[in-house]
């Protein structure tokens, strides 16, 4: 039916615009994050609690609200709210009858049941080119400036901290991770001046190890959740329905029965 190939030429074209635009929005979001954190850290003294939750708060949040969502609208088809604002018309422009023909087999896809996924997995790929940017933006700072990591608290006593930061450290120290130990948390309350480089580094091991495994390692997951879903559920076609099986009968019919015509002579005058 596409002997020419131009319906194939159209619904690439579309392909590729969509991943574009998604690639440019990944190194903004990445570079976003890498000046966000690079901002927040001028100061050589920063509070280790204050930084964590800048880098983790909103992110964690937002990761909870979508696994909520997720388990609450189980098996329910996306709704029809993103196909009318992006509608794949804005992508490629054409009156043709194959441009038209490949909008609306996008159109179609938009509210299909695997769009969810599909948008769950470009949300959590922009998530995790933000937190790779911070990332970045951490192990440059750290190698280049010299740091000191304080806390304070008005409510939460030493114990406290000491119990807090050994529940947050324990999975970072499973990889590898620095985590500070009780001396170095109570010789850490109010600095405002240099901290030994060996208390220093610990924190700053704690920071990475607690950037990477609450919240680059759970977007990971989340976007190969996403990814395989969604390719699970990917529109396809019924051809066992009768419109595409007399489209097959039509296109595919083959010629079996054997060459054995003869041609009489015909008679010269």
């Amino acid at each position: 039916i596409d002997s020419n190939g131009s319906l194939a030429r159209v619904l690439g074209k579309i392909e590729g615009r969509l991943k574009g635009i998604m690639v440019i929005m990944s190194v903004v979001w990445c570079v976003s994050g890498f000046l966000g954190l690079f901002t927040l850290l001028q100061a050589n003294v920063v509070n280790f609690f204050y930084v964590l939750v800048c880098l983790l708060g909103f992110h964690t949040v937002m990761l909870v609200g979508w696994l909520a969502l997720t388990l609450i609208n189980r098996g329910q088809h996306s709704s029809n709210w993103f196909a009318s604002f992006v509608s794949p018309s804005y992508l490629i422009r054409g009156k043709d009858d194959v441009t038209q023909a490949a909008v609306r087999l996008y159109e179609r896809q938009l509210e299909h049941s695997g769009t969810r996924w599909y948008l769950g997995r470009f949300s959590h790929q922009l998530w995790l080119a933000t937190l790779t940017g911070m990332l970045l933006a951490i192990i440059f700072l750290l190698i280049v400036r010299q740091y000191s990591f304080s806390w304070e608290s008005t409510l939460l006593s030493d114990q406290a901290l000491i119990g807090l930061t050994q529940v947050l450290g324990w999975l970072p120290s499973l990889v590898g991770f620095d985590v500070p130990t009780e001396a170095a948390i109570i010789q850490s309350r109010l600095v405002t001046d240099a901290l030994p480089l060996s208390i220093a580094r610990q924190w700053a091991g704690l920071l990475i190890g607690s950037l990477l495994m609450y919240g680059i390692v759970p977007r990971a997951i989340a976007w190969v959740f996403c990814a395989l879903l969604f390719r699970s559920k990917k529109m396809r076609l019924d051809i066992k329905l009768p419109y595409y099986q007399k489209i097959l009968n039509f296109w595919q019919r083959k010629v079996v029965d054997a060459d054995d015509f003869n041609e009489a002579p015909a008679p010269i005058a």
